[in-house]
């Protein structure tokens, strides 16, 4: 089992640097367009709260991936089989499917939030010819 483990640790790792980036995206583009676009400066108290609540749902979204990654384990130890197979596949669909919707989320916003950006800049360069 600390085998599987360590392993989807690994996978987990790549899953988070991309949820980093899309997240970072997101945070970039909504901070830009506050500031030079709608002209609402944020304050810091409101940025250091995203940070804090991207990096609890990495921690919850790890926690959440290691228990799912560990229960077909658990499900043999108390002494029904699963195939190696199996709990491979369900150890790597969990993965999958737990980052993906949150990198789902945020490259949406990410992208909501550039098209914003460019549209208002448009306007402003239709605005000025």
């Amino acid at each position: 089992m600390p085998e599987i483990i360590l392993c989807n640790l690994v996978h987990i790792g790549y899953a988070s640097i991309l949820l980093a980036i899309v997240w970072l995206a997101n945070f970039l583009l909504s901070l830009y367009y506050n500031v030079a676009i709608v002209h609402h400066c944020s304050n810091c108290k409101k940025c250091l709260n995203d940070v804090i609540r991207f990096m609890s749902v990495c921690a919850g979204v790890v926690l959440l991936t290691v228990a799912i990654s560990a229960f077909p384990r658990f499900i043999s130890m108390v002494g029904l089989s699963v195939p190696d197979e199996y709990v491979e596949v369900m150890s790597v669909l969990a993965i999958i499917t737990i980052f993906a919707k949150g990198i789902y989320e945020y490259t949406a916003r990410a992208m909501k939030k550039l098209d914003s950006i460019l549209k208002s800049e448009l306007e402003e360069d239709d605005d000025i010819s």
